[in-house]
């Protein structure tokens, strides 16, 4: 839906949507190293709220501006906290599955599929609903909606994850 935006909203040419999605990868890609190496310094934790807050606050920003360069900085920075989600989130994954019963082996692949499989179910349902949301609501609300939700995920996590639980 952002490429709708940008197009049919903030009138962007096919250039300036194409670099938008090159920035938001470049950041993703070039800070997923250092959120790993984070990630193992200072805890999943922190860095999967931290992206998913930050990631909402962003997707909030979106249909208040038109302008391209303020457009590419919301992309950038979206791109370093989908990093900072994705690698903490995998590894959060992989120190679940290590501490199960499983004495013998523990389940990294099921584990890891479990993931993949609701990573997938996101990306298919997200842009089904966006269109839908879009069309009925607009598109502030439909960002304002996603935003809720990753606040809410974050909320969410932040609970069912405190240190008290453990």
């Amino acid at each position: 839906f952002l490429p709708i935006y940008a197009s049919a909203v903030a009138h962007l040419n096919e250039t300036q949507i194409g670099i938008l999605f090159g920035v938001q990868v470049l950041g993703t890609l070039l800070t997923k190293p250092i959120m790993g190496w984070l990630s193992d310094r200072i805890g999943r934790r922190p860095l999967i709220i931290w992206g998913l807050l930050a990631a909402a606050s962003l997707v909030w920003l979106i249909p208040h501006t038109q302008v391209f360069n303020y457009l590419a900085a919301i992309a950038l920075i979206y791109g370093i906290a989908a990093a900072a989600v994705t690698v903490s989130t995998a590894a959060f994954v992989t120190d679940l599955a290590s501490r199960g019963d499983s004495v013998s082996r523990p389940y990294y692949g099921s584990a890891h599929g479990v993931f993949g499989t609701m990573m997938d179910i996101g990306h298919a349902s997200g842009p089904i609903c966006a269109g839908v949301f879009v069309a009925h609501l607009g598109f502030q609300w439909t960002f304002l909606i996603f935003s809720l939700v990753l606040a809410f995920s974050a909320v969410v996590f932040s609970v069912v994850t405190s240190e008290k639980k453990r």
